[in-house]
């Protein structure tokens, strides 16, 4: 259970305007996909990034203002930035990574302001310019429908079990083949861009699991807050 409280540890959600919606929702609404025969590792993916000589690193943005209260906020999030700590954890990740960075750098961040920023630090830590940093939409974090503005075991309460969250659709909600489709399409991007560089993608945590998903076939992975993954495809 921990593990999928990982995902979603920031799910204590502020907007109460969405809760006379979210308590219409019932059982009859439910509708489970056949994604889990879908969502898998990509093979030719990763063959893709190994002729291309990529190097991945995927970084959690640091710790946010909504972090620290526990408030999910999937839009943009105006008004929503680092805490001193989640600067000091984004200085840090850039000190990590630095010796191992031996070729061109590029950076992939979430359009959200948190990510933006911790992307700005990485960028600046490293030397990045700032032309080699890329906003992208498909970083976004994970939309919750009619549960946004509502507390995590509201939204939990909806599912039968913690696996159902990566598969089963929900009014509104963005359900994992829409996420996994979305983060798999931006690596393939990346895949036909790029050619011996260093990729850091900045992003939030269930999507680091789908791209871990995508990459290696597993979803044991979930970073804490400005925590990074490396997958070294130059070997």
């Amino acid at each position: 259970m921990k593990f999928f409280k990982e995902i979603f540890i920031s799910c204590l959600l502020c907007m109460a305007t969405v809760t006379l919606q979210a308590q219409s929702v019932n059982e009859k609404d439910k509708n489970v996909t056949d994604e889990k025969t879908v969502i898998d590792k990509d093979e030719k993916l990763v063959k893709q990034l190994r002729l291309k000589k990529l190097r991945l690193i995927v970084y959690r943005h640091g710790e946010a203002t909504n972090n620290v209260v526990q408030q999910v906020v999937s839009s943009r999030s105006p008004g929503i930035s680092l805490t001193r700590y989640g600067k000091e954890q984004t200085h840090a990740c850039a000190e990590q990574i630095r010796n191992g960075l031996d070729c061109q750098v590029v950076i992939y961040s979430s359009p959200l302001f948190r990510s933006q920023q911790s992307a700005n630090i990485l960028g600046h830590d490293l030397d990045i310019p700032y032309q080699n940093i890329w906003v992208d939409d498909r970083l976004k974090l994970q939309t919750f429908g009619v549960f946004e503005g509502m507390d995590y075991e509201k939204y939990k309460s909806f599912f039968d079990s913690p696996e159902e969250m990566f598969y089963q659709i929900v009014p509104g909600h963005e359900y994992g083949l829409q996420v996994f489709d979305r983060l798999q399409s931006l690596l393939w991007s990346i895949s036909k861009t790029h050619y011996d560089k260093t990729i850091i993608i900045v992003t939030h945590a269930f999507n680091c699991c789908y791209i871990n998903k995508c990459l290696v076939g597993q979803y044991d992975y979930v970073p804490e807050l400005g925590e990074f993954r490396i997958y070294d495809f130059t070997q």
